[in-house]
């Protein structure tokens, strides 16, 4: 998948969704099988099912606290 480049902050490859500057692994969200999670310090309540959706949808609507 292309990277897709979000607002002017964040990078997103498909799998991997980073800050542009200044990423690291604890702000850096990855998509492992169903469910995505910081890559560093992932506990049961950072780590979120997608339910079948994209890494971008989940992120959205964590940011607008849907999930």
């Amino acid at each position: 998948m292309p990277e897709i480049t979000l607002s002017r902050n964040w990078v997103c490859d498909g799998n991997i969704l980073k800050p542009k500057i200044g990423a690291n692994s604890s702000n850096t969200w990855e998509k492992v099988a169903d469910k995505i999670k910081p890559k560093f310090g992932a506990t049961s309540r950072n780590t979120y099912d997608t339910n079948g959706y994209s890494i971008l949808v989940v992120w959205g609507q964590l940011v607008l606290n849907l999930w």
